[in-house]
């Protein structure tokens, strides 16, 4: 699949509002992976694809998700929130074929995973700080990630989960274990920094 392609899928699939926002996630993908040495095009790919399934009815995710060797529905049944990003990497992975890079990041996209790649960070990043991302906490991830991705991981991990547990909500297990990893990885770099 091209981007070409993804785009014109997204056109056909996602509402106008949808494909906007996917538009502009697709234009930082670019902008990150350009600054931080991954690939353009496969950063484009997974922004157009990442919420392919975003306006999919939940009985379609639940089957795309049941019908996964990878996903353990337990974990993510309380979080629905979740689905599309989980069902979109599977349906880009069994239906369009996409390399697994590309379908790990949109399998993650929502809730980051431990041991995420930078390239899953990226696109995960790409989508918290787009352009018309407007809510609190956007613009300060959004300058932390000139600097560092990871930095930008852990300040929109702390985002996320805090907005969750202040509105009562089920946290997606992958985010804590996502949160967990990067601060591992922020002691780790300490260390090596001393």
């Amino acid at each position: 699949m091209t981007v070409y392609d993804a785009i014109q899928l997204a056109q056909q699939t996602l509402s106008n509002k949808r494909f906007v926002h996917t538009s502009c996630v697709a234009l930082q993908a670019a902008r990150l992976a350009g600054k931080y040495g991954e690939s353009v095009s496969d950063a484009e790919l997974a922004a157009y694809l990442h919420d392919i399934l975003k306006e999919a009815p939940d009985d379609v995710l639940l089957q795309i998700l049941q019908g996964s060797d990878i996903i353990d529905l337990d974990d993510i049944k309380r979080c629905p929130a979740v689905w599309h990003a989980f069902a979109g990497g599977e349906y880009a992975d069994k239906v369009l074929g996409v390399d697994k890079k590309i379908a790990d990041a949109i399998r993650y996209h929502s809730t980051g995973r431990y041991g995420m790649a930078r390239f899953e960070m990226l696109i995960y990043l790409a989508d918290y700080t787009s352009a018309d991302r407007t809510f609190d906490g956007a613009e300060q991830v959004r300058k932390i990630a000139e600097t560092s991705l990871e930095d930008a991981m852990l300040a929109a991990l702390v985002n996320q989960i805090s907005h969750i547990v202040s509105k009562n909500g089920f946290l997606d297990l992958n985010s804590v274990r996502a949160y967990d990893y990067m601060i591992g990885l922020k002691e780790e770099n300490e260390k090596t920094d001393l």
